[in-house]
């Protein structure tokens, strides 16, 4: 709606098919670039430890750095820290995210993206459903523009209902948990004023 640049990133997956649905879905949202896929396994659990046996550790921090320095975004918004449904990925992600944060800015960790990007200092780090020192809510009911004044519901459900059945996870666009457009700051750049109870992730920047 406002023009912005996009750039989403997931963790897992390697299949092919799954990630040409996923950067189909995304154009229609209005995402243009490409998504960025980490490639750790897709696997469920209830908890963030089972999570941790599966994926690599530095492998995935260090993909994360690597979108951080290589897109550098001025804000990121990234997942539950008790992974809204439960998800043990979610939750794993919700902290490496804090930590790729942190390693993007300075220059010991991963050493091949800090050579071809240089570091990047995110300005702002989002958690969905956390209680932070500032928090936004975003209506996804409101009629858009870029959408032909239709909703972010609406056209999330449309792009649902789009991917194959296999990939479809049992959840409502509007599940009264995982569906709440609700973020909390977890980091802000210490030179950024307070922000304010606004409901805009990009006050001041």
């Amino acid at each position: 709606e406002r023009g912005y640049t996009a750039v989403v990133v997931y963790m897992t997956s390697k299949d092919e098919t799954q990630q040409e649905e996923a950067a189909a879905a995304l154009r229609s949202l209005g995402v243009s670039t490409p998504p960025v896929f980490i490639g750790q396994p897709d696997v469920y659990a209830e908890d963030k430890d089972t999570v941790a046996t599966v994926w690599n550790e530095k492998d995935a921090l260090n993909g994360l750095i690597r979108a951080i320095r290589q897109y550098r975004p001025a804000v990121i918004i990234s997942h539950d820290l008790n992974g809204e449904y439960g998800d043990g990925a979610s939750m794993l992600t919700a902290r490496y995210i804090q930590r790729a944060v942190k390693y993007a800015a300075g220059t010991s960790a991963d050493k091949d993206s800090y050579n071809e990007f240089g570091a990047w200092s995110t300005q702002r780090l989002f958690l969905h459903l956390y209680d932070g020192d500032a928090n936004v809510t975003i209506d996804r009911t409101v009629p858009l523009d870029a959408f032909r004044r239709r909703s972010a519901a609406e056209v999330e459900q449309d792009v649902y209902d789009s991917f194959s059945e296999s990939y479809r996870y049992p959840l409502s666009v509007d599940d009264p948990i995982y569906g709440l457009a609700e973020y909390g700051l977890i980091y802000s750049d210490p030179s950024l004023k307070t922000l304010p109870l606004n409901n805009d992730l990009f006050y001041g920047l």
